[in-house]
């Protein structure tokens, strides 16, 4: 449910390539990882019981999944080029109609030329969708279930100037996500975003950026509804980015940003403040990181016009040894969906998610790391429908070379 915002990541990685602070991978590293895991979920359906019963699922499950993995980081020169991809399968014993692969790919390359910094990159993912991110069809157990959704991008990030004052940026991306099962495509939707701004650097105040800019959402394949779901919306922002390191124990960054989306029809979306917000702090055992945000999405799982989407979370860790790391975590989520004139009976408009874990880490050896996790999460939405709650329990054992 969480998303990241991508003028935010974008520039995120341009500060990243500027500072080039020292404890960057230095000459060529490739790493690659085999793992296995074990879940057992409480409520897989991630509704009631009618919901389960309309997915045509079994509630309690089990879930297998290895999965391999590798990581590349390499300099070349001053310019850097970096890959992270992974790819497994899910198996389900109950509820077979879930298993997929899942695959996930992240590259990019930062090029520092003599005056300016460029940074590219791009993105793959193919997935089973959560079940908690796509409706309920009447009548339709299959795809109210079975869905495979794929998503890819590509974007470039440049500033000139030098590494302390000021810098010129410009940014552009691109997205397209979609969807498996037929009765969804309506949902499928690509996006083009550009922004330009400006980034003050500087050792003793840290970095700030203002900037403007323009995102551009399209639903391709999205024909009048009984909702009134539109096809299109762009989203205008304004916003200020601030990043700095205190010593070497707290980070904090954060952004503020104005947002005001247009529907396809011209009728006003939503207008008003978005955020992020996030800070680590790291003493001799401890880590505590916090983050909140909110933004404006497109949907992919939800015949809306957009979701105004709301993420929240502490996490806390503790290593009881050299080998033995605990943590905690809480989460909150909260959507917004936005359908236009009408809602259909038994569409959900509101959302709730609150989610708490613990989990237990143990170093094996240098290269077998064994982990287990217990959580627990609860939805409450406009209706029952959508209502549940649910436990998991995870084991997981991976090793690396």
């Amino acid at each position: 449910m969480k998303r990241a915002s991508i003028a935010t990541s974008a520039i995120g990685a341009l500060l990243s390539t500027i500072a080039a602070p020292a404890h960057a991978q230095q000459g060529k590293m490739l790493q690659f990882d085999l793992s296995g895991s074990l879940l057992y979920d409480s409520n897989v359906a991630r509704g009631s019981d009618a919901a389960a019963a309309s997915r045509g699922l079994e509630k309690e499950d089990i879930r297998l999944s290895p999965a391999v993995g590798v990581t590349l980081n390499k300099t070349l020169g001053v310019h850097q080029v970096a890959l992270t991809g992974s790819a497994g399968y899910d198996f389900y014993t109950r509820n077979e109609r879930l298993n997929r692969e899942r695959v996930a790919l992240d590259a990019s390359a930062t090029l520092r030329l003599p005056i300016c910094t460029v940074d590219l990159r791009t993105n793959f993912s193919r997935r089973q969708s959560d079940l908690g991110d796509l409706s309920v069809i009447p009548g339709d157990p299959v795809s109210s279930s079975k869905n495979v959704q794929t998503a890819k991008g590509a974007g470039a990030t440049a500033s000139c100037g030098g590494a302390v004052g000021l810098r010129p940026t410009a940014m552009v991306d691109w997205s397209d996500a979609q969807n498996s099962a037929e009765v969804r495509k309506a949902s499928d939707n690509r996006s083009f975003t550009y922004d330009g701004g400006v980034l003050y650097t500087h050792p003793s105040i840290g970095n700030i950026t203002l900037y403007v800019g323009k995102r551009e959402v399209d639903y391709p394949n999205r024909i009048p509804s009984p909702t009134g779901a539109l096809d299109s919306f762009d989203a205008n922002r304004y916003g200020l980015i601030y990043s700095r390191d205190i010593g070497a124990q707290l980070t904090v960054g954060g952004e503020i940003q104005y947002t005001d989306v247009k529907l396809g029809n011209g009728r006003d979306g939503f207008s008003g403040t978005n955020w992020r917000v996030n800070a680590t702090l790291s003493l001799a055992q401890l880590q505590i990181t916090g983050e909140t945000r909110r933004a404006v999405e497109p949907s992919l799982g939800f015949d809306a016009n957009f979701i105004l989407q709301s993420n929240h979370s502490l996490t806390l860790r503790y290593a009881l040894s050299q080998r033995l790391t605990t943590s905690l975590n809480g989460t909150l989520a909260v959507r917004d969906y936005d359908y236009g004139i009408g809602v259909v009976p038994g569409q959900i408009v509101h959302d709730n998610m609150k989610r708490a874990s613990v989990g237990l880490s143990f170093l094996v050896s240098n290269r077998i790391t064994l982990s287990t996790e217990g959580s627990y999460q609860k939805r409450n939405a406009n209706g029952s429908l959508y209502d549940y709650d649910g436990y998991q329990v995870a084991l997981r054992l991976s090793t690396s070379f």
